[in-house]
């Protein structure tokens, strides 16, 4: 894995969106583009995944001479999401690609009507509004991304950087986020046990905010962590992430997130986790272009510079360094080093998390 050579994809391709971004998301500005790439209408430049999304589209057409554009959603809900879905059919879409678990329902509710289009959906699942029961038709294909693993990285580096005291705080109380501090409890346990510390030096502070929206109470609450010891906390919610971070910048703290890199508050990122967009739909249209398309199928996508990995230009370690991401990536690469896709806090015991104290918030 040459994840140093990928940074640089990453950053050319950050700075490439923040150049053509607005005028790509203002509207379809190629009316019989065949393959249409939505957006949730808000700022990427902090988003490394959306940024490798319009990159791994526009390698595909290059190369295929399809032809393409993005449509921007102009509200941030189900109803904005379908208009935006809605406006890519009009222009004579073939593919549809919505990036990320927000466009669950609008997926859900447009693959039944929209048989003959093919839709990519990447974190996310469809599913109806009133309900969690999935439902892939033969003309979606989903991919997903390891959130245990991507939660195993954030508490393995986060102990191996030297943090003793370390919070997760996930948004709405649900699988997704369960796997992701599932994930961080077992990394923050497995480098304590390799580092020779005991439980009684590690505390991990675990819990859930019963909302994704960012607001002064969840500011507040996460200073309240801070204040009470919390060195860095684990965000898993892309919309939490500003609050959490905002709080950790007045009081010099640190913190660690997934696909948004908070410029803002860059110097208080320990750790970005980041997932390849651009890979997984650059595989997917090959597959379309071959007749394979996997319609109706979920992949998950787990660590690798193709996949779920560490963005090393964005975060700022000084003790957990590339060469040991490197080897701990080869170790759950090959099988060696396993990630429990279990709640493990439900029975720490069975699950043997004994090098670190997990205090769960009622």
């Amino acid at each position: 894995m040459n994840i140093h050579k990928y940074k640089k994809i990453i950053k050319r391709s950050c700075m490439l969106f923040a150049v053509t971004g607005t005028f790509l998301l203002s509207a379809c500005k190629n009316k019989n583009a065949s393959i249409v790439l939505i957006t949730n209408g808000m700022q990427t430049e902090d988003s490394a995944s959306m940024n490798s999304a319009e990159e791994g589209v526009k390698k595909f057409t290059k190369n295929s001479n399809k032809t393409y554009t993005s449509v921007a959603s102009k509200e941030q809900n189900t109803k904005g999401y379908e208009e935006a879905i809605d406006t890519a059919l009009e222009a004579g879409a073939k593919v549809i690609i919505c990036p990320g678990k927000e466009f669950e329902t609008a997926v859900y509710n447009r693959q039944k009507d929209n048989l003959s289009v093919k839709f990519i959906l990447l974190n996310g699942l469809p599913h109806a509004a009133d309900s969690k029961k999935e439902k892939l038709r033969g003309n979606t294909h989903a991919v997903l991304f390891s959130e245990e693993q991507s939660g195993y990285l954030a508490g393995y580096s986060a102990v191996w950087e030297g943090n003793t005291n370390l919070g997760f705080m996930g948004g709405e109380k649900d699988d997704s986020t369960m796997y992701y501090g599932s994930g961080f409890v077992q990394g923050a346990n497995d480098a304590a046990k390799e580092m020779g510390l005991k439980a009684d030096q590690i505390v991990v502070r675990y819990g859930f905010l019963g909302t994704t929206l960012a607001s002064p109470q969840v500011e507040q609450t996460a200073a309240s962590w801070y204040d009470e010891g919390c060195q860095v906390i684990f965000g898993c919610d892309h919309s939490i992430l500003n609050a959490i971070a905002k709080a950790a910048s007045a009081r010099g703290r640190r913190v660690i997130t997934v696909d948004n890199i908070l410029n803002d508050f860059s110097a208080n990122v320990l750790s970005c986790i980041s997932y390849n967009y651009g890979s997984a739909i650059y595989k997917v249209l090959n597959h379309m272009e071959e007749k394979e398309y996997p319609g109706g199928e979920a992949q998950t996508v787990k660590v690798g510079s193709d996949g779920v990995y560490i963005d090393f230009d964005h975060s700022t370690f000084h003790t957990f360094t590339p060469e040991k991401y490197d080897e701990l990536c080869k170790e759950l690469k090959s099988g060696s080093r396993k990630v429990k896709t279990v709640d493990v806090t439900k029975n720490l015991r069975k699950y043997k998390i004994e090098n670190v104290t997990v205090n769960l918030e009622k």
